[in-house]
């Protein structure tokens, strides 16, 4: 922008240092400026017939002044002496309207508004034509590092793309210039790749499609095909070509509508879907959503549409407290989930009846069942929350059951069946103890009654 800004300058000061040496009746104005076509190429270098005409209207109005110049095009940069072949004599005490026709087209609708300085010189379109023209070369300046462009139809008539900048409260504008239809590049002469290395590093903003790219691009990433419309992509080789879509870092793709791409080697294709960190694709699932590590090349994928899938070869936790002193662990490499179960992030600690949990488990119904939400063949045993509840009064409600509340009953349960177990070995020892002693009694008896029996 700064460098723009400079450039609008350097025309100001050609003009003024030129008319000081003329009357003021009679002023001569130096216009350069950059001609391309439809596709923001510079045009064939070739002498291309033109004519300037100024009017007191911005499309009707009365014809004041008219020259014709045959412009010099060399890689696409031309100027011209407006006023060395027919006298400017127009007083400049008010705003006139500027028409510029290349080989007998008209390049911009509505004209050009050029003031007292008549210095707002910059960007002129036409897609139906196929010329395009700004002031952006001057004093060896390259012309290609800017160019402006806009893709609105206009039913064959011509564009306009005026540049004239200006500053409000530390706020530069292309105001008053036409807000409809400008796009803007910076680094390159198009929006799209022209096959240059030095041009594959650029930002531009597409204002027919509300759409952003800043980086470095030269497959064709950022070619008008791969442009969604209000879609976003900054890094290098990002793809955004899905309608709102979003694209950072290298080689990402977020082809699908609403869908985000963040990383390095990730693809979001489908609707609605995410795909963040390194190599991971969507796999046309809409509504997916996949977070990859780095720890391997090969693409996490996506199995099922409105999926969530993770790839954390280091392991995942999950805080439920902003202390983070609860939540759970999934460890490197395991199958199973670790409750945070630390005895000081705890309260309230109290031993339980393990007999009346005992009791209560008795009475607890154990049921086979199906979600609704899945399918009928796949099956599952557990109580029903509302029964775990009303017997239990642990949780957080009668609608759910933590994994942590029944491990606690069960272990409760077990210890108590250890202990009725201990209680019941120690009597069938006790019993076994009797059995010896009557077995011996009865065996005393009878020699007692034998002897008697002699």
């Amino acid at each position: 922008m700064k460098n723009l800004r400079r450039l609008i300058m350097a025309t100001a000061l050609i003009f003024l240092a030129v008319n000081s040496t003329e009357a003021q009746s009679n002023p001569v104005v130096t216009m350069q400026g950059f001609l391309t076509d439809a596709t923001g190429r510079a045009l064939p270098d070739g002498i291309y017939e033109s004519k300037f005409r100024i009017y007191d209207d911005p499309t009707g109005g009365t014809l004041l002044w008219e020259e014709s110049h045959d412009l010099i095009l060399e890689h696409g940069l031309y100027d011209a002496l407006l006023g060395s072949k027919t006298p400017i004599n127009l007083p400049f005490d008010k705003d006139y309207w500027l028409s510029v026709e290349v080989e007998g087209v008209v390049l911009q609708q509505p004209r050009l508004r050029v003031g007292h300085s008549f210095v707002a010189l910059k960007a002129l379109k036409s897609d139906s034509s196929g010329f395009a023209e700004n002031a952006d070369s001057l004093a060896g300046i390259v012309a290609s590092a800017y160019a402006l462009k806009s893709d609105l139809p206009t039913g064959g008539g011509g564009e306009v793309v005026d540049g004239a900048f200006s500053t409000t409260s530390n706020v530069t504008s292309n105001v008053p210039g036409n807000l409809a239809l400008d796009d803007f590049v910076f680094g390159s002469s198009q929006l799209n790749d022209d096959g240059i290395a030095d041009h594959s590093r650029r930002m531009f903003f597409d204002k027919s499609k509300g759409a952003f790219r800043a980086g470095f691009s030269n497959k064709g990433e950022w070619n008008d095909s791969n442009i969604g419309q209000f879609s976003t992509a900054f890094g290098r080789d990002t793809r955004a070509s899905g309608n709102w879509s979003t694209a950072f870092g290298r080689d990402t793709e977020a082809s699908g509508n609403w869908s985000i791409a963040m990383g390095h080697n990730v693809i979001a294709d489908a609707n609605n879907s995410i795909a963040i960190g390194s190599y991971a694709n969507t796999n046309n699932k809409n509504g997916a959503i996949l977070l990859a590590d780095a720890s391997t090349t090969s693409d996490l994928i996506a199995d099922n549409s409105n999926e969530f899938k993770v790839r954390a070869a280091g392991g995942t936790t999950i805080y439920s407290n902003s202390m983070m002193t609860s939540g759970v662990t999934l460890s490197s490499g395991s199958g199973a989930w670790l409750t945070l179960s630390d005895s000081t992030a705890k309260r309230n600690i109290r031993k339980v009846n393990t007999e009346e949990i005992l009791n209560k488990l008795m009475e607890l119904p154990i049921k086979q069942w199906n979600y609704k939400s899945q399918s009928e063949e796949i099956e599952h045993i557990g109580p029903m929350a509302q029964d775990f509840y009303s017997i239990f009064n642990i949780g957080e409600n009668d609608l759910t059951i933590s994994t942590i509340d029944p491990s606690g009953v069960a272990l409760a349960a077990i210890q108590e069946l250890y202990k009725s177990q201990k209680v019941l070995e120690l009597k069938t020892e006790e019993l076994s103890e009797m059995k010896k002693e009557i077995r011996e009694l009865r065996e005393l008896l009878n020699r007692i009654v034998g002897s008697s029996a002699r």
